[in-house]
């Protein structure tokens, strides 16, 4: 499936209006490429679900983040997520990349899928690899390759906890954008 970066960004801006950054744009823009040049068959309702998770766990940024500590607490939500975090935030496994992946041993996961499903790129990474460098999750290619495997291959525990119904009602909307903007 080849997509039309003009159409793409058209159609995005149609649907959430034009993007507020350059980096946006760029972030949109690699991420097409990536798609391009993944050796993972991706079909579309994957791809809408992958943009999906990306634009709402990056908060429409569509790079790579770190998660951030819930520091303010005034509401239920605040605590909770508050409380939430600290079950994992000491251990320095906190959300990391365009899904904001956390704890050890998902960590350890994702390194072996990786090397596992993409042995070409991943293949001198040493096991654990994710475990040893936590940051390497920001980086935009393994980040796409992580959140691609995790949804190609529906690994519940972690889709489970992602896949919200704020994330499912932008389905529809990136695959019309994908559909608006094929080649």
């Amino acid at each position: 499936m080849s997509i039309d970066t003009s159409k793409f960004l058209e159609a995005y801006s149609i649907e959430f209006g034009y993007p507020k950054s350059t980096k946006t744009i760029q972030g949109i823009k690699s991420l097409i490429l990536d798609f391009a040049q993944t050796s993972l068959d991706v079909n579309l309702l994957e791809q809408a679900t992958i943009w999906s998770i990306i634009y709402c766990e990056t908060n429409a940024a569509m790079l790579p983040i770190i998660e951030v500590l819930q520091t303010v607490q005034d509401t239920v939500a605040q605590r909770h997520i508050y409380e939430l975090q600290m079950t994992y935030w000491d251990s320095g496994f906190y959300g990391r990349g365009y899904m904001l992946i956390k704890r050890r041993k998902t960590y350890a996961e994702i390194s072996r899928l990786l090397k596992q499903h993409l042995p070409s790129k991943y293949n001198r990474e040493s096991d654990g690899f994710l475990v040893l460098c936590p940051d390497k999750l920001l980086t935009k290619q393994i980040a796409f390759d992580a959140l691609a495997l995790i949804v190609l291959l529906k690994i519940p525990y972690i889709l489970d906890s992602q896949i919200s119904n704020n994330i499912v009602s932008y389905i529809p909307k990136f695959e019309k954008i994908l559909n608006d903007s094929l080649c």
